[in-house]
């Protein structure tokens, strides 16, 4: 057999036996005339390089005298064409996912051969309302693409050489948007490609759907106060400060939210005062207050918490005169906690 293949199978012919082991061999002791045929099966080694050529020869032998030596052996070549089946599968770790939380996807890629992948890699760009944190390659790959953590982009990933049958397992790691809608979808795609020819493309891509539920159970309590600066120092002109209310007025570290009233005290000019999650964007969710001089003026409203579930919220003033001050009081009414997953 040529080098670089095995023995797989081998036809049998009445009247002929055969051994298989090592070179192929066939006699029969009366061979009347007429044709006897056999179907030879090899298998060519995975690290058999394209564009090897195999050539395959059989002889015939015979103690009866053959008045024609001259066609006692035939030869066959065959040109090895490399392919590989790359496949795709991606799955996460949390369905839904709470906004604001994080998704730890698997990707796994396989080479289903039948032979080796020259320049297997793989990509992902991650879906809007979703940051970067980390990407995790197994032995034998690596990860040149990457975002910066707490953005968004593509990560990259390519087997650093010829990337044999068999799977390669990786896990990536995002946060979420903590204001992406409930009910939405992210759908997260991961893409593999390759030099080697790849005779079925369908399944080179997986995809994960994850819905986002922001399902909530409220909890009251009785009005209690959590922040009031007149005991401490008030807010200045375009000051932005944390206060962490979780632990107070039994409020716990796994709150997502609180119901409040916050009141500006003794503004030093008009303008606004506002409170919001801490690390919020601007433009999302905040209760704020119109303040006015001589006045103490409140509003209510819901404020989510840091998303890190330390339990804060911030608040921040916007004077209209640069060296005006004002206190800030927040009293909470209640509280809201992840509903438990499947209710």
């Amino acid at each position: 057999l040529p080098s670089g293949t095995t023995f797989v199978s081998l036809s049998s012919v009445a009247g002929w036996s055969c051994t298989t082991g090592g070179p192929v061999s066939c006699s029969n002791p009366s061979f009347a005339v007429g044709s006897a045929v056999f179907i030879l099966t090899v298998h060519v080694d995975s690290g058999v390089a394209a564009g090897t050529v195999l050539s395959n020869t059989a002889t015939a032998t015979s103690t009866t005298g053959d008045p024609d030596s001259d066609d006692l052996s035939a030869t066959e070549t065959t040109t090895v064409s490399t392919s590989a089946d790359l496949q795709v599968t991606k799955s996460a770790d949390v369905d839904p996912v709470f906004p604001g939380d994080a998704i730890a996807y698997t990707i796994t890629v396989t080479n289903a051969g039948p032979g080796n992948s020259g320049g297997a890699a793989f990509s992902d760009t991650l879906p809007t309302g979703t940051f970067f944190v980390s990407v995790a390659p197994p032995a034998g790959w690596t990860c040149p693409t990457q975002p910066p953590p707490g953005s968004g982009g593509t990560v990259t990933c390519n087997a650093t050489g010829a990337f044999a049958p068999g799977s390669a397992v990786f896990t990536l790691d995002v946060t979420t948007d903590p204001d992406l809608a409930s009910g939405s979808t992210i759908s997260n795609t991961a893409t593999a490609s390759a030099g080697t020819l790849d005779p079925n493309s369908t399944n080179d891509a997986g995809t994960s759907l994850v819905i986002v539920d922001s399902g909530t159970d409220y909890f009251t309590i009785t009005p209690c106060r959590v922040v009031d600066t007149r005991s401490t120092t008030p807010l200045d002109d375009d000051e932005t400060r944390d206060f962490v209310v979780a632990g107070a007025c039994g409020i716990p570290a796994e709150a997502r939210a609180v119901a409040v009233n916050i009141t500006g005290v003794d503004p030093g000019s008009g303008g606004t005062l506002e409170v919001f999650r801490t690390g919020q964007s601007a433009g999302g969710q905040r209760v704020a207050v119109s303040l006015r001089v001589g006045f103490a003026r409140a509003n209510n409203g819901i404020v989510a918490l840091d998303t890190d579930h330390s339990g804060r919220l911030s608040a921040h003033a916007d004077l209209d005169i640069a060296s005006a001050k004002v206190h800030v009081v927040i009293d909470v009414v209640g509280y809201f906690l992840d509903s438990p997953k499947g209710d």
